[in-house]
């Protein structure tokens, strides 16, 4: 497998593990990739991620997660909805990553979806195992997954330089 084949499926999967920290992060990572390179998803069921109002919706959605988390009747991510939301999300931006390359849509959706449900569980019980062990609040371990988040955007949108 090729390096680029490589970043490809590494940036999908990313894409996946952000969908499960936060689902809404992981489509605002995508669309803000299509609003800066719109030619590589014209031509594909993605070519609408790079229309002009599309990015902000996804990043107020985004911003708007980021708050609702916080809130105490939040449920947990790893119940079966929200986990199939997470699943949904990953194979979405996987999926979109992959179109992007001329790549199969089919595997990176699953690329992205398992990365999502992966990290679901992982973050779900990091987070709670570390509130836990340090005997502090969610709420810090909480913005310490946002800002792990953000910064796994951050990351993905660079391997595209």
């Amino acid at each position: 497998m090729n390096k680029n084949k490589k970043n490809l499926y590494l940036r999908a999967a990313v894409l996946g593990v952000i969908a499960g920290m936060r689902s809404a992060s992981a489509p605002a990572v995508i669309s803000q990739r299509a609003a800066t390179a719109p030619e590589g998803f014209k031509g594909t069921p993605f070519g609408w991620l790079s229309n002009a109002p599309i990015r902000p919706l996804f990043m107020l959605s985004a911003i708007g997660e980021l708050i609702v988390d916080k809130l105490p009747f939040v449920g947990s991510r790893i119940a079966p909805g929200p986990l199939v939301v997470r699943a949904m999300s990953g194979a979405f931006v996987g999926s979109a990553a992959f179109a992007e390359a001329d790549e199969s849509l089919a595997v990176g959706a699953v690329t992205g979806a398992l990365g999502a449900i992966a990290s679901s569980y992982a973050f779900y019980y990091t987070r709670r195992t570390i509130a836990q062990i340090l005997h502090i609040p969610d709420l810090p371990v909480a913005l310490a997954e946002d800002a792990a988040t953000v910064g796994a955007g951050s990351w993905v949108l660079k391997t595209y330089e």
